[in-house]
């Protein structure tokens, strides 16, 4: 598959009406993983919050109730980040998550962008998929 970022970018495994794209990024948390483990994605350009200090994501998880972490960092220096935490509400099916990111700095660069699923509990190799990245007013 292709891997613009270093994740994998793949035919989309179940397209529905909350996303018909047909590519996305697969993410397998690997089996015995630490409960941290997750995904960066360096991003070509920093976010701009500016005025939209939302960040909305589809989200393809195998279970209901996955908490998906969302970090944003400074590249250079990730002890300028925010996360926050928003749980699935379905399973084996997409639905878009909505992650508060309201405490940035604005002032500040974050060109990294970290997702972590099941984020608290060890990997079991299992594979979720996520879609459509962007900035949104709530």
């Amino acid at each position: 598959p292709d891997q613009p970022n270093g994740v994998p970018v793949i035919d989309n495994p179940d397209p529905n009406d909350v996303n018909l794209s047909s590519k996305v990024a697969q993410y397998t948390k690997p089996a015995n993983s630490e409960t941290w483990a997750g995904t960066v994605i360096g991003l070509d350009e920093p976010i701009d919050f500016s005025t939209k200090r939302y960040i909305q994501i589809d989200v393809w998880s195998p279970a209901a109730g996955i908490p998906v972490l969302l970090k944003i960092e400074n590249a250079a220096n990730t002890d300028i980040n925010v996360e926050t935490s928003v749980n699935t509400t379905v399973s084996e099916e997409w639905e878009t998550l909505t992650f508060d990111m309201t405490a940035v700095d604005p002032s500040q660069v974050y060109d990294n962008l970290v997702l972590f699923f099941n984020f608290g509990t060890p990997g079991t190799g299992e594979t979720y998929y996520f879609d459509n990245i962007r900035t949104t007013k709530l």
